[in-house]
């Protein structure tokens, strides 16, 4: 930098003035000025003066720039030893002229002036004839590369060597890409550029331009230059435009000025030249296309994505966007690997891409298992249901590239233009908005989009953000329900439920705000608040002698962080809780989710002593093999096969098949949802073990329940033995 230059530079001239010194006072000693030893001692002095710095400047050279060519060495030794005798060939005659007289001297005086003024014009006529010959020898050595990259390499390599700058570079802006060229370690590196930063400075080298440090410059767009003083100097190159960037100049070198830019300039003109003549810009130019390729196409299936369905298609005067998802797409990911599913995916596509490019649509990837497809024209809500409905069709039956060919089911979503806006990007998240809206899960073959749908999407933004503060400021509370043992009617556990009393609201149902949170990334923090919760009154429960267990539902999130698993072991360890005195519920589905980390977590919690039991038993998709494999105690039936147990007799058959597999593998059966003695009375008979559900008890508060433990002592069966619900006493 300039203060590093300044540094040697004084360094050089206190060398410079102690070698004059030591040399004249080692060989004159104490010889009269006139005497003939005095005279051969300041040839010597003022030769060293001359040697010594030159000396110095070429170790510098060598340490940072390399090893040091024969042209590059020759003129130094050759000027050093010239102005050495210059100098020493003046220092005599003048000391002679002193001791002749005053007016003599000063009469050598006025000439030496003169000579030095001539000497000044001279040295610079051979600046600029040296400049000529750089550019002449620049030209020479940049002809008959064949290789655009070796042209491009051996045009930035001269170009250092013919200016003396530290750091050449090389802005170039093709159609819509702007790159960044320098030579690294003799490797030429591009670097994709900011176009309109690149563009700024094109403009600004536009004639010519030094830059001093610490002045006024272009944002620099290419990462490692030096930064100090720069040379711009623009040209251009059939359709594309540069500049030529010369940063920071070697401490040998003058600083950069009026011929120096001419000779950048001439240097960047027979740049454009050369890269003109080259395959370079058709290779920057296939790059760029890549780069566009790429960043707006899905790179599995060659389909536009999100942002080059916008491009392709900004806005949709008339018309139909359509969304369509893979439903089971990470079943199948989960199931047979996520080749099988890419697989699954590409094989979608391939058939979209059929169909879009015979009716003439714009398909895309918008996710991995959602697809789009944008239908000009078709404003008629009845056409787009027919060709929709065609698609349905062909994306139907067994998928895939392997001979399992699965099938996966399609869910769509439409929104239609200009009913719903003529914006395409709107139009699509409008057409995700119906995919989860009520129209989907009402099975209908399309979820059309109703404004009613934006006002839901905004109503669950702010629900989230009333969701968070509730977490943080204790808003949230914890109903338990309680479970009955059937065979003696005692309350042995509870389950402790999430419940929200929303200030301005009211109440708010669990399934919204939990969806709200899973779609949010707040179920983790919604997680850990209700499990502190449960386990805090589980510790004053324990404390008060009542020996009863607390469930609580694990969210899929914790089934996936190992942390949070501790966390739940470390929090009931903290307050005295035995492990047996939790019981963790984990839906079939999570379970057989991700099987291999979540048997891992499983077993740390059967480590603790906890009870583990799969909540919503028979709707997913584990065998017994793997029931007894994982570290598992109670099964809990879900309550769709046990709300209409009296009268639905697929559901009894089902029940009981469940409950004798269980027993089999001596687990514990719980039975939720029970709405009426019946259903009691039949699971009773088939010999479940425990029952929860609204006939017996609903969720209520920690000090109902404290109620109805005290109370443990009244008896719960009639002298029939049929089971008494126990009514809470409030809530």
């Amino acid at each position: 930098g300039t203060t590093e230059k300044l540094r040697f530079n004084a360094v050089v001239q206190i060398v410079e003035v102690w070698t004059v010194a030591s040399v004249f006072g080692l060989v004159a000693g104490g010889s009269h000025l006139l005497d003939g030893r005095s005279g051969i001692a300041i040839v010597l002095a003022l030769t060293a003066a001359e040697v010594v710095p030159a000396a110095m400047v070429l170790l510098v050279i060598r340490v940072t720039a390399g090893p040091l060519r024969a042209d590059q060495l020759r003129p130094m030794l050759v000027a050093a030893m010239a102005a050495a005798m210059v100098t020493v060939t003046t220092a005599v005659v003048a000391v002679r002229l002193v001791a002749m007289d005053v007016g003599t001297a000063a009469a050598f005086g006025m000439v030496l002036v003169v000579l030095v003024v001539n000497n000044r014009s001279r040295h610079a006529l051979s600046q600029k004839h040296r400049s000529v010959t750089a550019l002449y020898s620049f030209m020479d050595r940049i002809q008959g590369r064949a290789a655009a990259g070796d042209q491009l390499s051996a045009l930035l390599t001269e170009a250092a060597d013919a200016t003396g700058a530290v750091d050449v570079s090389i802005l170039l802006v093709v159609d819509n890409g702007a790159h960044g060229l320098r030579v690294i370690d003799d490797v030429l590196n591009d670097e994709i550029v900011d176009r309109d930063a690149a563009l700024k400075v094109i403009d600004a080298a536009d004639g010519g331009l030094v830059v001093a440090a610490g002045e006024s410059r272009p944002q620099p767009v290419i990462t490692g230059a030096p930064g100090e003083q720069l040379v711009l100097a623009a040209f251009t190159s059939g359709s594309a435009e540069g500049a030529l960037l010369l940063d920071g100049r070697h401490i040998t070198k003058a600083r950069y000025d009026a011929d120096d830019v001419a000779l950048a300039t001439a240097l960047a003109r027979h740049a454009g030249i050369a890269m003109a003549q080259s395959r370079l810009l058709d290779q920057l130019r296939a790059r760029t296309r890549d780069l566009e390729q790429s960043a707006l196409h899905d790179p599995q299936t060659q389909l536009l994505n999100t942002d080059g369905l916008i491009d392709a298609v900004p806005t949709v005067d008339c018309g139909t966007v359509m969304v369509a998802e893979l439903v089971d797409l990470d079943m199948i990911d989960t199931a047979f690997g996520h080749g099988v599913s890419v697989d699954v995916a590409v094989a979608t596509a391939d058939r979209l891409r059929t169909f879009a490019e015979e009716h003439g649509f714009t398909a895309a990837r918008i996710a991995p298992d959602r697809f789009a497809c944008v239908m000009p024209g078709l404003d008629h809500r009845l056409d787009a249901r027919d060709l929709i409905g065609q698609l349905r069709q062909t994306l139907r039956g067994p998928m895939g590239r392997t001979n399992l060919h699965l099938e996966a089911r399609v869910a769509f979503a439409a929104v239609s233009a200009p009913e719903h806006g003529t914006d395409t990007s709107d139009l699509l998240r409008r057409a995700k908005n119906a995919l989860v809206g009520d129209e989907r899960d009402a099975g209908a073959e399309i979820a059309w989009f109703t404004s009613d749908l934006d006002t839901a999407a905004t109503d669950r933004l702010e629900l989230a953000s009333d969701l968070r503060r509730a977490i943080d400021e204790d808003g949230l509370s914890v109903a338990y329900q309680p479970k009955v043992d059937l065979a003696t009617g005692q309350i042995t556990g509870v389950e402790a439920l999430a419940r929200w009393a929303h200030p301005t609201r009211g109440y708010v149902s669990p399934a919204l705000f939990i969806d709200v949170a899973e779609r949010t990334g707040l179920i983790r923090p919604l997680t850990l608040w209700v499990i502190n919760t449960a386990i805090s009154q589980a510790a004053e429960w324990e404390r008060a002698g009542h020996s009863i267990s607390v469930a609580v539902n694990l969210s899929t999130v914790v089934m996936q962080d190992e942390s949070l698993a501790r966390h739940i072991i470390d929090t009931c360890h903290a307050q005295g809780v035995p492990g047996h005195k939790l019981t963790l519920e984990v839906t079939e589905s999570q379970m057989m989710g991700d099987l291999e980390r979540g048997s891992g977590i499983l077993a740390l919690f059967d480590a603790a002593g906890m009870k583990l039991s799969i909540d919503d038993f028979g709707t997913g998709y584990s065998s017994l093999a793997q029931l007894k494999a994982l570290p598992v105690d109670e099964v809990k039936i879900d309550r769709g096969f046990v709300t209409n147990l009296s009268t639905d007799t697929d559901d009894r058959a089902i029940t009981d098949a469940i409950i004798r597999m269980a027993r089999s593998l001596r687990l514990q059966v719980v039975a939720e949802g029970i709405e009426d003695q019946a259903s009691l009375d039949i699971l009773r008979r088939m010999g479940c073990d425990v029952a929860q559900g609204y006939h017996l008890h609903r969720p209520m508060p920690a000090a109902d329940i404290d109620v109805l433990l005290d109370a443990q002592d009244t008896p719960a069966v009639t002298d029939r033995g049929r089971v008494v619900a126990l009514r809470p006493l409030s809530g």
